[in-house]
């Protein structure tokens, strides 16, 4: 009996320590995101969040906009870049909140410029304005908003060798880029399920989405 007491309690111990390490820490200005995404650990965002600077994502994690808006400041940069190996997947919690700056609804992901790649032709461009998915990582989108973003290949989002971009919800909006206004694809992996939206963006060549096996 008591080595069944014992063994439940076990159990119900690691169960917690589970719910502890999974649960997202919350987070209301630049600071504490960066903190939180440099610990690796999941974040929700408590209040609009604007950047100084791209936030850079290493390791695997969730980030809840929660409704609320990120928003680069910067000249330049992606508002988000998802290194090598990274899996970065991004939730709304709050769907139908207002933006009354823009008139639109949810989190957003906003004001990104694109990242500097190298591309094969050993020429610098701007990549990925609202995220830039490294070769070999992934983006997974189950909720949220890239709104209005600019680059010169995928003013949404730019998907490197081997990267992989999975849309199962939430939308890429009014982004601008020379190649793919919405989403810019380089010998990469592309799916988009669901009520996922790719609309309104403007490119010199595929407005929406861009599959490219050239740099």
């Amino acid at each position: 009996m008591k080595r069944k007491l014992w063994l439940l309690l076990l159990c119900l111990s690691a169960a917690f320590l589970l719910c502890v390490s999974v649960s997202a820490v919350d987070v209301n200005n630049e600071t504490a995101l960066r903190d939180a995404i440099v610990a690796g650990n999941d974040v929700k965002l408590q209040s609009d969040i604007s950047l100084n600077a791209p936030l850079t994502v290493e390791k695997s994690l969730t980030l809840d906009l929660d409704g609320k808006a990120l928003t680069l400041t910067a000249s330049e940069g992606s508002v988000i870049q998802v290194s090598s190996g990274a899996h970065l997947t991004i939730r709304d919690s709050s769907p139908d909140s207002d933006h009354h700056e823009n008139g639109r609804h949810g989190g957003q992901i906003r004001g990104g410029k694109g990242s500097k790649i190298i591309d094969s032709y050993g020429n610098e461009v701007l990549s990925g304005g609202g995220i830039c998915v490294m070769e070999r990582s992934t983006l997974t989108m189950m909720g949220g908003s890239i709104d209005s973003c600019t680059a010169t290949y995928g003013g949404g989002v730019y998907v490197g060798l081997g990267g992989k971009l999975e849309i199962e919800n939430g939308s890429i909006l009014y982004c601008e880029a020379v190649y793919g206004g919405g989403v810019y694809v380089l010998n990469g992996t592309f799916n988009m399920n669901g009520n996922a939206s790719v609309s309104g963006n403007t490119a010199n060549a595929g407005g929406g989405v861009h599959v490219s096996g050239v740099g």
